[in-house]
């Protein structure tokens, strides 16, 4: 979905993508290390093509995807709000800090959380959406092999 130009650069688009669905439903499927490596070879390699920013932003960007990814272990149904929420504080503080787009005063701290409003609530529609679609075919997929294997085991029975 990052690297989707048209998709990318549109007002939907922002934001809507499925990584921090990803983190946490890697947190909650996968060991640790798998659950801390998956957001960010993603990042890493979409990054690659859509080219790196910031040093200091692209540090925080990667921090709230490691703690989505911690926050999936036990807490998976709460970080499908709770993680876009840290991920605006964040990342936003981090636009205001390290980039020159506001004042540094606590104006232009508000006024740079007031601007990212629309893309918290793209964040948080993509990671609910996506979070359903993840956890939902997991579940389903599950349930599909039970039935499968309930149908072997009948038929090797027979």
């Amino acid at each position: 979905m990052r690297l989707i130009p048209q998709f990318q650069h549109s007002e939907i688009g922002m934001l809507f993508s499925p990584i921090l669905a990803i983190a946490l439903f890697s947190g909650n499927k996968l060991s640790r290390k798998q659950a801390l490596i998956i957001p960010m070879a993603i990042m890493l390699i979409s990054d690659y093509f859509i080219g790196y920013y910031n040093i200091g932003l692209m540090i925080s960007v990667y921090f709230c995807f490691l703690l989505a990814s911690l926050l999936g272990k036990k807490y998976a149904f709460l970080g499908v709000i709770i993680s876009p929420i840290i991920h605006f504080i964040i990342t936003d503080f981090a636009v205001w800090y390290f980039m020159d787009w506001y004042p540094k005063t606590l104006i232009g701290l508000y006024e740079c959380y007031v601007m990212a409003l629309p893309f918290l609530k793209n964040m948080i529609i993509g990671t609910m959406g996506y979070s359903v679609i993840f956890f939902g075919l997991y579940e389903l997929s599950k349930t599909i092999i039970w039935k499968i294997k309930k149908s072997f085991s009948y038929i090797l029975l027979q």
